[in-house]
């Protein structure tokens, strides 16, 4: 990886993670809470499967947190995180770049297509009505 690249790395990455996280979670769940009074936040924590799954990402959120953290305060840390060598060609992190910005773009057209019915987890308490227009008319029919 060219210097260059890895250092703009540094900086891009943990930017990304926060401009996303913000714009996903914390936004939207601020839009649809003010809208609705709804917590949209229904991670559950009992010790079924639904519980797993809440845990399972809330742990992904963190680790990958962790990871950019790493990354962008100490290379040599971060490499005791198992990184891929063959992975740090500068087509492929450009091409990574590229579509973490699209995954953006694709996150926050779904959370406003989904409008006051967009949860973190699953509501059973109260139900929101199923989406089934804009990119969800092909995965809902």
């Amino acid at each position: 990886m060219s210097d260059n690249l890895g250092l703009a790395l540094r900086f891009i990455l943990p930017v990304y993670l926060i401009v996303y996280l913000v714009t996903a979670f914390v936004w939207r769940s601020y839009l649809v809470w003010k809208r609705t009074g709804i917590n949209p936040v229904v991670l559950d924590t009992s010790d079924d499967v639904r519980g797993f799954v809440g845990r399972m990402f809330a742990l992904t959120i963190v680790l990958a947190s962790v990871a950019v953290i790493v990354h962008a305060v100490s290379l040599a840390l971060y490499r005791h995180l198992a990184p891929l060598p063959w992975m740090e060609r500068p087509a492929l992190i450009v091409a990574g770049l590229v579509l973490l910005g699209m995954s953006l773009i694709w996150t926050l057209l779904a959370q406003a297509q989904m409008a006051d019915s967009w949860r973190i987890g699953i509501d059973t308490h109260r139900p929101p009505p199923l989406i089934r227009r804009g990119i969800f008319r092909a995965s809902r029919a």
